[in-house]
């Protein structure tokens, strides 16, 4: 059996990381992944345990967007994937 793959995927996760490093060092990250061929971005939202994010949750979607423009992805260019709960709704 013989498989022919049309495009390669590949992937770049995220949880909690972000907002964890300087904006530079996540810049980083963004342009190394654009630069490999990244065409996958994961982001998950979580919230705030520490108090000091602007807000108490979707703050890592926030950072995780103003990485995504920093490094010059373009929309359709890359599959988006964001990861959610319903636990804010049980608040």
């Amino acid at each position: 059996m013989e498989f022919y793959w049309a495009e390669l995927i590949v992937a770049l996760g995220s949880w909690r990381a972000y907002e964890r490093i300087p904006k530079d060092a996540g810049l980083r990250v963004m342009l190394k992944a654009r630069e490999v061929g990244v065409n996958f971005l994961d982001d998950a939202r979580y919230n705030d345990e520490t108090g000091t994010a602007p807000l108490k949750t979707g703050y890592s979607e926030v950072v995780f967007g103003e990485l995504f423009r920093a490094a010059g992805w373009r929309r359709d260019e890359v599959i988006l994937n964001v990861l959610t709960t319903a636990q804010h709704l049980l608040a």
